[in-house]
């Protein structure tokens, strides 16, 4: 067996490991009516003990965590770009690592890829990116020094592109496929170690949703639905309350004084709701 690197509960392939009896003719032949006995419950030195008809031989292995590359979630409004990290976890337990390799796969009918970067202590150049592979970003990176070092390694910007209807959200994954670590030492003995992956998730909340709330008044404009980067006229629509005058909208419930007047542009940057301001009620602060 040349294998000498395992992870935390791992087991062994049978496959892998060949025994064979020697005989002192020079002869030699396989057996397979061994036992082998190990224990990768944690990381750290560790053998593989393996038991032929009383005799013993001890493999010596080095067991790992496995790291865990994580893809960070983002929301946004349907025209709306979103950043989300590539980053290691649990990456200073393991074997220190100076390459990483992943590929990326998203729906390009919902999700609109702008660009790629790196982590700010990273260098750009050092990125390798292929993207020949619908709905596919291969990434590598080879660092001058270990990742335990570094926070986010890539940065992936996407634009939402696809349009919901009413008031539903949806959910697009971002799913890391065949990604592994590397240790490239100085004389270029190149080690491998498989990584776990956290997927992402992009949330598209649709279009931006703008509200007018009246109060005990009536005649309330009707909700619209924008998407992001667009700019709204607020509604020639004047509402209703007993004798009160209508003055104009304003975001918070107990503001006084409008922040908006009618045929006001307004450029949305979430769902709002606008609240009515009213003039007085002279009955109550006047003469009875």
């Amino acid at each position: 067996n040349d294998r000498i690197f395992y992870y935390v509960g791992e087991t062994v392939d049978h496959d892998e490991l060949k025994v064979y009896e020697n005989y002192n003719n020079g002869f030699q032949k396989e057996v397979k009516d061994y036992t082998i006995l190990y224990d990768f419950s944690e990381q750290g030195f560790s053998n593989i003990t393996v038991e032929y008809k009383g005799m013993y031989a001890y493999i010596p292995v080095i067991v790992y965590e496995k790291a865990n590359v994580c893809l960070g979630d983002g929301v946004a409004y349907y025209g709306e770009t979103v950043t989300v990290p590539i980053s290691f976890e649990d990456v200073d337990e393991l074997n220190n690592f100076n390459k990483l390799y992943c590929e990326i796969n998203y729906d390009n009918t919902r999700l609109q890829l702008n660009s790629v970067s790196v982590g700010d202590e990273l260098d750009l150049a050092k990125m390798q990116i292929d993207l020949s592979v619908p709905n596919t970003i291969s990434l590598s990176y080879t660092s001058d020094r270990y990742f335990e070092d570094y926070g986010n390694i890539f940065y992936l910007t996407f634009t939402v592109i696809s349009d919901i209807s009413g008031n539903d959200s949806e959910k697009y994954e971002l799913n890391i496929s065949n990604a592994m670590c590397y240790d490239i030492a100085y004389d270029s003995s190149v080690t491998s170690y498989e990584v776990n992956v956290l997927n992402g998730i992009i949330t598209n909340l649709g279009k931006m949703s703008i509200t007018y709330d009246v109060g005990l008044g009536y005649n309330a404009p009707e909700a619209q639905k924008c998407k992001y980067g667009d700019t709204i006229l607020l509604p020639h629509i004047i509402p209703i309350w007993q004798d009160r005058e209508f003055l104009g909208w304003a975001k918070s419930r107990y503001s006084a004084i409008p922040e908006y007047r009618i045929g006001d542009e307004f450029k949305p940057e979430g769902d709002t709701t606008f609240f009515a301001v009213w003039s007085p009620n002279e009955k109550l602060i006047g003469d009875p």
